[in-house]
């Protein structure tokens, strides 16, 4: 019995290694997303323009930074438990 419970221990459940496995592009992503917004607030015009606009877009900003905190720190986590694992 107790060899059946360590070879259930020595590899992450299917729903991690899935989540793993897919936080690297949903960490892209978000960059991808964050300096597309950067980009937008960098222009000097924008919020001449559009000051609504760049209010809303600047919470999205925000956001998308936590979000990006967020799937960085939950892969590391991940990525600390296979680890210790293996």
């Amino acid at each position: 019995v107790n060899i059946n419970k360590n070879r259930k221990n020595n590899k992450l459940s299917f729903n991690l290694e899935f989540e793993y496995k897919n936080l690297p592009e949903k960490i892209s992503n978000k960059e991808i997303e964050i300096n597309e917004i950067e980009e937008k607030l960098s222009d000097p015009n924008f919020y001449a323009n559009y000051p609504d606009e760049f209010v809303k877009i600047s919470k999205e900003l925000e956001i998308a930074k936590k979000d990006l905190d967020n799937y960085e720190t939950r892969w590391l986590e991940i990525d600390e438990k296979k680890n210790t694992i293996l």
